[in-house]
């Protein structure tokens, strides 16, 4: 058996798939190729992700080749949702296989085309906003010139089944109960919790900003995966609920990309941390109170509920 890889790449027939910017893998990476042999490719043709910020769609190993040249490269935030660092989670290793995933992915894609044509810079991914963005009011928010990537991961066990865990997870009336920092959620496209479907949620505080909330894998029960974008901050997250004999481990994790912002004399990373911690105890507490009355559920008093 030979397998030299295909050579063809496949093109996605999408409204935007012509602008500028857009750039096949296959054309992309040979020409890197050709620069380490000691090439001279001419500047009209080059092909380069210095100083750019990038979003690579697709996964597999191309995808990391991608991946590693826009590195070498010097690009300001190569962002790779499709490949996701660290997990041995069968279920979502085959996110990078595209034949087996091809109506999640185009779906996804489709959208982040898409809202390029709309000039919304969702190419480049971190520095995305969204029109109607509110100015923040309870709260200063500063940024710096540097590109800042962190990854997050928390874990709770719950006394509830993946199933009942499921319930509460996915009900949006809850959310206010598990961190009182949400206004009105709303989905905007597609059915609810089905891959490619977007979730608008308005953020109270610590800043007023409306969140894009794009799902991108989801099997009730199981899991659930999404990218959300508000005031140049983009996030990539994954929900696994892991059927244990005590009840349930629902264990969260994923990566950030933003411009160095603070809010309120805070970092992003640590508004996060303290974020997931409030909301995911306090999930943990309403689930185990479905099952057996009584507790108490610790968290961070800037998202309490009163």
């Amino acid at each position: 058996l030979l397998a030299g890889g295909a050579e063809q790449p496949r093109d996605l027939p999408v409204p935007g798939r012509d602008l500028k910017g857009i750039q096949f893998a296959m054309d992309f990476l040979p020409q890197q190729n050709r620069r380490c042999e000691g090439d001279t490719v001419p500047e009209s043709e080059a092909i380069l992700a210095t100083g750019k910020r990038v979003v690579i769609i697709g996964g597999g190993d191309t995808g990391a080749d991608c991946l590693g040249t826009c590195h070498r490269q010097g690009a300001l935030s190569p962002f790779a949702p499709q490949l996701v660092p660290g997990v041995n989670d069968p279920p979502f290793q085959l996110l990078i296989s595209f034949p087996r995933h091809s109506q999640i992915l185009l779906a996804l894609y489709t959208r982040i085309i898409f809202l390029t044509t709309l000039k919304k810079q969702c190419i480049s991914i971190a520095r995305h906003r969204l029109s109607g963005l509110a100015r923040p009011k309870k709260a200063s928010l500063r940024r710096s010139q540097k590109q800042v990537m962190a990854r997050f991961e928390y874990s709770v066990v719950t006394k509830a089944s993946p199933a009942l865990a499921w319930l509460v997870f996915s009900d949006l009336h809850r959310w206010n109960n598990f961190a009182n920092v949400y206004g009105e959620l709303r989905w905007k496209d597609g059915n609810p919790w089905e891959p490619g479907s977007r979730l608008q949620i308005e953020l109270l505080r610590p800043v007023n900003a409306v969140v894009d909330h794009v799902i991108t894998t989801c099997v009730p029960g199981k899991k659930v995966g999404w990218i959300d974008h508000a005031i140049g901050v983009a996030l990539a997250q994954w929900v696994t609920f892991e059927e244990r004999p005590e009840g349930t481990r629902v264990h969260t994790w994923g990566e950030v990309i933003h411009s160095g912002i603070t809010v309120g004399g805070r970092t992003v990373e640590e508004l996060l941390a303290s974020f997931t911690r409030t909301w995911y105890e306090s999930f943990r507490f309403a689930c185990n109170q479905l099952v057996l009355p009584g507790g108490d559920a610790p968290g961070d008093p800037s998202f309490a509920t009163p």
